[in-house]
């Protein structure tokens, strides 16, 4: 290759490397915002004098913040363009997470609704950058690599938390620190802003219900709405109930749930590279996506039947393909979203998606709560989930209509 073309070659991929880096960063930062509350939660609930407990409504709370932005927020989210969306968003969350500083029920309440608010619109924004910058033989690898944030977000709220807390003399200035350093890093993002709106369609609003109507109005997203709201109630079943399953039901000791927990958070986040590179190489994304399901559902059928007497491996194996499916689809999932969606409609379609996944992270939960109290054990929960999930997978086969060719024959983004 003549030094012209390699250079050409390495033009026309930094705009693709930098737009990874910068959305990447930012739901990173976003995830270490909203997960790290959980991790302060005995903290702030002593200091507080609340019951523990009530620290549980935190999930619910935030979700039904970014759910609600998602679905009635399109008026206001068009009116920026979506990497300084991104950034506005992160900013909203960090003042809610300093909201907590209040030291009170309702300053708790508040601090999470803005949190959710601010995380909601992440994944649409970033999705949307990437989608105009996106190579197709690329997509899910790239999607999944944008999307392994969360998860590293997640990973370490757990580690950096507990630290803060230590160095910075307890749970208010570990929040001072992170809020203080959160504001550094949008600061260095901010100059990327103009090049990454570059060349994005931007959104012009169309009403508060505009992304379920953009969902609804084609047939394959309906398919990836319903996997993403039974997926996304599978993936929190499994950070929520995994390790007090494993604590209080197999009397397993509280470190070794522990690592069992890290283990499948861990092949979580390798699991979303695997798969983008799986989608790109393979198997296209709806095959892989119901594969994904039917493996989860597998998976927290394997969990249910967990006893004393497996071996301490065979629950580690078990509970890394449950993190690695149950975590794992997320990218690819959005990178078809991305190639299905309409011109210029990335952000907003994603906000549709986004939306049912967000009511499958607050139903699953749920369901899988009252099925284990009604059954009076856990495992009833983790047998529910998994019969959801792998009806979901099914409708991966519904048989391809005319309308549905169009779609894809029209697709050229990617």
């Amino acid at each position: 290759m003549s030094s012209t073309k390699q250079e050409t070659v390495a033009v026309s991929q930094s705009p693709v490397v930098t737009a990874i880096s910068a959305t990447t960063i930012v739901q990173v930062l976003s995830s270490l915002i909203a997960l790290g509350v959980p991790v302060l939660a005995p903290a702030i609930a002593a200091d507080l004098g609340m019951d523990p407990k009530l620290i549980g409504y935190y999930p619910g709370i935030l979700y039904s913040a970014a759910l609600a932005i998602c679905i009635i927020g399109d008026p206001l989210l068009s009116l920026v363009r979506p990497m300084l969306r991104s950034l506005v968003c992160v900013l909203i969350s960090i003042v809610g997470l300093a909201l907590l500083l209040g030291a009170s029920l309702p300053f708790f309440i508040l601090g999470a609704l803005m949190i959710g608010l601010g995380y909601g619109p992440i994944v649409p924004s970033t999705s949307q950058i990437l989608s105009a910058r996106t190579p197709g033989k690329h997509a899910n690898l790239i999607f999944s690599l944008k999307q392994s944030g969360a998860p590293l977000g997640g990973i370490l709220a757990g580690i950096i938390m507990p630290f803060l807390v230590g160095y910075a003399g307890g749970w208010k200035g570990a929040i001072e620190v992170v809020a203080v350093g959160g504001v550094l890093v949008l600061l260095a993002l901010s100059p990327l802003t103009p090049r990454l709106d570059k060349g994005v369609t931007p959104l012009r609003s169309a009403g508060m219900l505009a992304p379920i109507k953009a969902v609804l109005a084609v047939p394959s997203l309906r398919q990836l709405v319903i996997m993403s709201s039974s997926y996304g109630g599978m993936q929190l079943c499994l950070g929520a109930f995994l390790t007090v399953y494993l604590v209080h039901v197999l009397n397993l000791d509280f470190g070794l749930a522990g690592l069992v927990f890290g283990v499948s958070q861990a092949a979580g986040m390798i699991g979303r590279l695997v798969w983008g590179y799986v989608a790109d190489r393979f198997f296209t994304p709806k095959t892989l996506m119901a594969f994904l399901g039917f493996a989860m559902a597998a998976s927290a059928f394997l969990v249910a039947a967990f006893s004393a007497e497996w071996p301490f491996w065979a629950i580690l194996v078990v509970s890394a393909a449950y993190g690695g499916t149950a975590m794992g689809w997320n990218g690819v999932l959005l990178a078809e979203v991305a190639r299905i969606a309409p011109p210029g409609e990335t952000g907003r379609v994603t906000s549709g998606v986004m939306s049912a996944n967000y009511a499958g992270v607050i139903v699953g939960p749920l369901l899988f709560t009252a099925i284990a109290y009604v059954m009076s054990t856990q495992r009833a929960g983790f047998i529910l989930i998994g019969i959801i999930t792998a009806l979901s997978a099914c409708t991966s086969f519904r048989v391809r209509t005319s309308r549905d060719e169009a779609e894809i024959q029209g697709s050229t983004k990617f």
